[in-house]
Protein backbone atom coordinates (compact mmCIF):
# COMPACT_ATOMS: atom_id res chain seq x y z
CA UNK A 1 0.00 0.00 0.00
CA UNK A 2 0.86 3.38 -0.44
CA UNK A 3 2.33 5.43 2.53
CA UNK A 4 -0.50 7.61 2.83
CA UNK A 5 -2.76 4.70 3.05
CA UNK A 6 -0.54 3.61 6.10
CA UNK A 7 -0.57 6.75 7.44
CA UNK A 8 -3.90 7.75 7.40
CA UNK A 9 -5.65 4.51 8.06
CA UNK A 10 -3.30 4.45 10.95
CA UNK A 11 -4.32 7.81 12.31
CA UNK A 12 -7.53 6.87 12.11
CA UNK A 13 -7.04 3.86 14.92
CA UNK A 14 -5.69 6.66 17.10
CA UNK A 15 -8.08 8.33 16.86
CA UNK A 16 -11.09 5.95 17.02
CA UNK A 17 -9.40 4.11 20.48
CA UNK A 18 -8.12 7.32 21.44
CA UNK A 19 -5.54 5.55 23.58
CA UNK A 20 -1.91 4.93 22.75
CA UNK A 21 -2.01 1.79 24.25
CA UNK A 22 -4.39 0.22 21.78
CA UNK A 23 -3.22 2.45 19.03
CA UNK A 24 0.16 1.32 18.64
CA UNK A 25 -0.81 -2.72 18.25
CA UNK A 26 -3.88 -1.74 16.03
CA UNK A 27 -1.99 0.22 13.72
CA UNK A 28 0.59 -2.12 13.25
CA UNK A 29 -1.61 -4.96 12.72
CA UNK A 30 -4.03 -3.21 10.30
CA UNK A 31 -1.01 -2.48 8.30
CA UNK A 32 -0.38 -6.50 7.75
CA UNK A 33 -4.21 -6.13 6.99
CA UNK A 34 -3.97 -3.53 4.14
CA UNK A 35 -0.92 -5.27 2.71
CA UNK A 36 -2.69 -8.80 2.16
CA UNK A 37 -5.40 -6.96 -0.18
CA UNK A 38 -3.72 -6.97 -3.32
CA UNK A 39 -2.43 -3.19 -3.97
CA UNK A 40 -0.25 -1.31 -6.41
CA UNK A 41 2.72 0.06 -4.83
CA UNK A 42 5.89 2.14 -6.48
CA UNK A 43 9.13 0.41 -7.32
CA UNK A 44 12.29 1.46 -6.08
CA UNK A 45 14.01 4.50 -7.15
CA UNK A 46 16.58 3.44 -9.83
CA UNK A 47 19.77 3.61 -8.41
CA UNK A 48 19.53 4.37 -4.91
CA UNK A 49 20.38 0.74 -3.17
CA UNK A 50 23.47 0.54 -4.93
CA UNK A 51 24.69 4.15 -4.94
CA UNK A 52 22.23 6.15 -2.09
CA UNK A 53 20.95 9.30 -2.76
CA UNK A 54 24.20 10.07 -5.07
CA UNK A 55 23.57 7.24 -7.25
CA UNK A 56 19.80 7.87 -7.64
CA UNK A 57 17.81 8.87 -10.49
CA UNK A 58 16.65 12.33 -9.36
CA UNK A 59 13.53 12.45 -11.41
CA UNK A 60 12.32 8.80 -9.86
CA UNK A 61 13.70 10.09 -6.71
CA UNK A 62 11.21 13.25 -6.75
CA UNK A 63 8.01 11.26 -8.32
CA UNK A 64 8.65 8.59 -5.94
CA UNK A 65 9.01 10.82 -3.02
CA UNK A 66 6.29 13.15 -3.95
CA UNK A 67 3.51 10.23 -2.70
CA UNK A 68 4.79 10.01 1.12
CA UNK A 69 5.24 13.69 1.83
CA UNK A 70 2.01 14.42 1.00
CA UNK A 71 0.63 11.82 2.72
CA UNK A 72 2.51 13.21 5.65
CA UNK A 73 1.30 16.62 5.01
CA UNK A 74 -2.23 15.61 4.91
CA UNK A 75 -1.73 12.72 7.78
CA UNK A 76 0.09 15.77 10.15
CA UNK A 77 -2.93 18.26 9.61
CA UNK A 78 -5.62 15.82 9.69
CA UNK A 79 -4.02 15.11 13.13
CA UNK A 80 -3.81 18.69 14.70
CA UNK A 81 -7.30 19.89 13.88
CA UNK A 82 -8.40 16.92 16.46
CA UNK A 83 -8.93 17.43 20.04
CA UNK A 84 -5.38 17.94 21.97
CA UNK A 85 -6.36 14.67 24.12
CA UNK A 86 -6.32 11.84 21.10
CA UNK A 87 -3.36 13.79 18.77
CA UNK A 88 -0.70 11.71 20.96
CA UNK A 89 -2.82 8.46 19.94
CA UNK A 90 -3.10 9.58 16.69
CA UNK A 91 0.56 10.54 15.39
CA UNK A 92 1.69 7.34 17.36
CA UNK A 93 -1.31 5.22 15.33
CA UNK A 94 0.54 7.35 12.08
CA UNK A 95 3.69 5.94 12.78
CA UNK A 96 3.20 2.25 13.55
CA UNK A 97 0.48 2.15 10.67
CA UNK A 98 3.43 3.24 8.73
CA UNK A 99 6.70 1.14 10.65
CA UNK A 100 6.70 -2.17 9.19
CA UNK A 101 7.36 -0.25 5.91
CA UNK A 102 10.61 1.06 7.21
CA UNK A 103 11.55 -2.27 8.82
CA UNK A 104 11.07 -3.86 5.23
CA UNK A 105 12.95 -0.98 4.08
CA UNK A 106 15.58 -1.76 6.19
CA UNK A 107 15.82 -4.80 5.14
CA UNK A 108 16.08 -4.15 1.51
CA UNK A 109 18.81 -1.37 1.79
CA UNK A 110 20.59 -2.87 4.35
CA UNK A 111 20.08 -6.78 5.14
CA UNK A 112 18.10 -6.18 8.39
CA UNK A 113 16.83 -9.29 9.32
CA UNK A 114 13.13 -9.70 10.21
CA UNK A 115 11.02 -11.41 12.82
CA UNK A 116 10.07 -14.82 11.17
CA UNK A 117 6.39 -13.66 11.96
CA UNK A 118 7.01 -10.38 9.87
CA UNK A 119 9.35 -11.99 6.70
CA UNK A 120 6.77 -14.62 6.51
CA UNK A 121 3.90 -12.14 6.02
CA UNK A 122 6.37 -9.95 3.48
CA UNK A 123 7.06 -12.97 1.49
CA UNK A 124 3.87 -14.87 1.55
CA UNK A 125 0.79 -12.89 2.36
CA UNK A 126 1.93 -9.17 0.90
CA UNK A 127 0.29 -8.97 -2.00
CA UNK A 128 0.74 -7.07 -5.24
CA UNK A 129 -0.83 -6.33 -8.64
CA UNK A 130 -1.49 -3.85 -11.16
CA UNK A 131 -2.15 -0.42 -10.75
CA UNK A 132 -5.75 -0.27 -12.39
CA UNK A 133 -6.46 -3.14 -9.97
CA UNK A 134 -4.81 -2.14 -6.94
CA UNK A 135 -4.94 1.72 -6.25
CA UNK A 136 -8.89 1.16 -6.04
CA UNK A 137 -8.98 -0.15 -2.49
CA UNK A 138 -6.07 1.85 -1.61
CA UNK A 139 -8.30 4.63 -2.33
CA UNK A 140 -11.35 3.76 -0.78
CA UNK A 141 -9.60 3.35 2.68
CA UNK A 142 -8.02 6.72 2.34
CA UNK A 143 -11.36 7.93 1.69
CA UNK A 144 -12.51 6.07 4.77
CA UNK A 145 -9.68 7.41 6.93
CA UNK A 146 -10.16 10.80 5.76
CA UNK A 147 -13.70 10.98 7.01
CA UNK A 148 -13.50 9.55 10.35
CA UNK A 149 -10.48 12.16 11.17
CA UNK A 150 -12.04 14.91 9.20
CA UNK A 151 -15.24 13.79 11.53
Amino acid sequence: MLTTAHLLTGAAVGKITGNVFLAIPLAFLLHYILDAIPHWNQKPVLGYKESGFNGAVKADLFIKATEPALGLVLTTYLIFTQNQNIILAMVLGAFFGWFPDLLVFLRWKYGLKLPRPIAYFETTLHKHTTFKKGIFWQIVFCGIAIYILAA
